[in-house]
């Protein structure tokens, strides 16, 4: 395979992380909505170590490293966090 094709290939896969984020993060409003009715902090350690956790043993599987993955997770957390800040109402 001549590495055009592979680039190719590489930049199909991006969209797809790329329309995983955007359906990830549809969720925020639903979640600042039921977090602002339930009067639950937005920020919950205790969810947040367990998606990390639950992404490293997914990354050790697979043979991904994790410190890339635990660092790429906070970042998505980090987002999504910000994306329901942005949706709860004062």
């Amino acid at each position: 395979m001549d590495i055009e094709k592979i680039r190719e290939k590489i930049d199909a896969i991006d969209k797809e992380i790329l329309d995983l984020l955007k359906e990830r993060f549809s969720f925020m409003p639903e979640i600042a909505k039921y977090k602002q009715g339930e009067e639950i902090e937005i920020e919950d350690k205790t969810q947040e170590g367990k998606v990390i956790s639950r992404a490293l043993v997914r990354a050790g599987v697979r043979g991904l490293d994790s410190s890339f993955v635990r660092g790429l997770f906070e970042d998505i957390i980090k987002e999504s966090k910000r994306l329901q800040k942005k949706h709860f109402t004062k």
